[in-house]
């Protein structure tokens, strides 16, 4: 894949303590009802491969110019009343400068990188996504985070509905098992979104070195490096 990163955003969605640390938020509460399986199962996928991609997709970014967006679930009131129907029906709420509502440490935003709050499932319905992807001339989206069939599938679904050459990094997107994962990317190929992989994106830029997929020794080993789920 040959990245012109002056003209493409990768788009990092939901990876968030709230939808991507086994102690707090979705993942906390899937643990409580008995679920710990497909919490295991979703954590374990991302603390080996999608947080380590993410980091490499990043460096990719930043040494070369590119543009990294983060969106995350975030109430903009403590009470949540400015939530989305789906959200408020689901009890989906994190509030303003909340825990679960920052990014993982392991993937930080620098100081100058966006940070988009949203109370839905696509960033594209639920933010200003598309009007900063034009104001900034990124006519190609990168896609990456949780969950793939939720967040992840809607966002890239409505960008490429609004005419970006939009592609989802399967290998830095998480779900709670394999089916519901091929079934979502599925989806997203009905819908013109292409399917790529993170040594794709990076084979182009600069060269990444492997100690960049390497997660952060001194983060939290008990964390889920990588995108909940909705």
């Amino acid at each position: 894949m040959n990245v012109d990163y002056a003209q493409t955003a990768l788009v990092v969605v939901d990876m968030q303590y709230g939808d991507a640390h086994r102690d707090y938020g979705l993942l906390k509460d899937k643990r409580a009802a008995g679920l710990v399986d497909d919490v295991e199962r979703y954590a374990t996928r991302l603390d080996t491969v999608v947080v380590p991609n993410i980091q490499r997709l990043l460096a990719a970014f930043r040494e070369n110019g590119g543009e990294a967006i983060f969106v995350r679930i975030e109430s903009l009131t403590e009470d949540g009343r400015d939530r989305g129907p789906e959200h408020r029906q689901r009890g989906i709420h994190f509030p303003p400068g909340s825990r679960e509502g920052a990014i993982l440490e392991e993937i930080a935003p620098l100081e100058d990188e966006i940070v988009l709050s949203k109370t839905c499932g696509s960033a594209i319905r639920g933010t200003n996504l598309e009007y900063l992807l034009r104001s900034m001339g990124r006519e190609r989206v990168l896609v990456c985070g949780v969950v793939t069939g939720s967040c992840v599938q809607a966002t890239a679904n409505d960008a490429a509905a609004r005419g970006f050459e939009t592609s989802v990094i399967e290998d830095a997107t998480a779900t709670w098992n394999d089916e519901m994962q091929n079934a979502a990317l599925d989806v997203m190929r009905s819908h013109g979104v292409a399917i790529t992989s993170t040594t794709a994106v990076c084979a182009r830029g600069a060269a990444i070195p492997l100690a960049a997929t390497v997660a952060n020794p001194n983060s939290d080993l008990s964390r889920v490096s990588a995108g909940a789920g909705e």
